[in-house]
């Protein structure tokens, strides 16, 4: 292992590794695997969404993530092409240099901004609120509503967005008063991770990036020959 950093040899055939896309002042993260290494050519699965494989323009910012033992490293600013080698198509980018430790939130935030109703078990019995979802991601939900809840409570959401429908349980752990909204706001906890939402998660950053004008292809832009 290259110090502090990390080498491209460091990078273990079958892993899950993370393409981070930055875009008009959005973050997203794409989870593909580690197919080949060749030279410094770094070979994954096809980056897609909703079975679409994406084909990221000039107007993306990309990055790669690699978590190792828990630390993230990240390769900044590469260029990922969709090639064809061998007969199958695969995202490739050249990993020049060492991934830089990295450090993020654990999980990508989709900001909603959405009405929904959150099921609380007061002293005064089971109580259902009408709170506004402010972002959710993977591992919690923030919401604001004007109604002030003791910290530590547990909670049940009936998410609901479109076709989506989903019944989400945790703990608050933050509470924020908002003098301007005469408001709170909430931070949240999931119990446990919820695949249904994580798949809505990247169905949504997918939306996120049609409606930027990045390109979906099912072709790979170029060929690359075997050595």
């Amino acid at each position: 292992m290259g110090g502090v950093n990390l080498l491209i040899d460091d990078i273990v055939i079958g892993n899950n590794i993370e393409v981070e896309v930055k875009l008009q002042g959005h973050t997203m993260n794409f989870t593909s695997q580690v197919i080949m290494i060749i030279d410094d050519n770094l070979f994954i699965s096809p980056v897609k969404s909703d079975d679409q494989t994406i084909g990221f323009n000039d107007n993306c910012l990309v990055s790669i993530l690699y978590n190792l033992d828990g630390r993230i490293y990240r390769w900044k600013d590469v260029e990922l092409k969709l090639i064809r080698y061998d007969g199958f198509i695969y995202h490739v980018t050249v990993l020049k240099g060492k991934g830089q430790p990295y450090n993020r939130r654990k999980a990508y935030r989709l900001y909603l901004g959405m009405e929904m109703l959150l099921y609380l078990n007061l002293s005064q019995g089971p109580t259902a609120l009408s709170v506004n979802v402010k972002d959710i991601s993977e591992l919690g939900v923030g919401f604001i509503t004007s109604d002030e809840i003791e910290l530590n409570k547990s909670f049940r959401l009936n998410f609901k967005d479109g076709p989506t429908r989903l019944t989400l349980e945790g703990t608050i752990i933050r509470k924020v008063y908002m003098q301007h909204l005469d408001s709170y706001i909430y931070g949240c906890k999931f119990y446990d991770k919820n695949y249904l939402l994580s798949k809505y998660i990247a169905r949504k950053q997918g939306e996120m990036l049609r409606r930027k004008n990045v390109t979906y292809s099912a072709f790979p832009v170029n060929d690359m020959a075997k050595h």
